[in-house]
């Protein structure tokens, strides 16, 4: 965490590019998500938006769970 943001870090070899832009939308009704893919990881950058009182070391963890249940969705092809 800095400043006003969570940093987190996704290892591609467990869940999908395509799983971290989903998750991203689901969650940008409540903070600015950024999304850069390096070589050996993705890196996301959640920022909330003005005004929204969010603790930002839960922030992260939910940005972990939507992923893992889009995940799910994803292999049991429901999305």
């Amino acid at each position: 965490m800095e400043g006003k943001e969570v940093r987190v870090e996704v290892n591609p070899r467990f869940y999908s590019y395509e799983a971290v832009l989903l998750t991203k939308k689901v969650l940008k009704g409540v903070c600015q998500v950024s999304v850069r893919r390096k070589e050996d990881v993705i890196l996301v950058s959640l920022k909330p938006k003005p005004k929204m009182k969010i603790n930002l070391e839960t922030l992260g963890y939910e940005f972990y769970n939507y992923l893992l249940n889009n995940v799910k969705e994803m292999r049991l092809g429901l999305i």
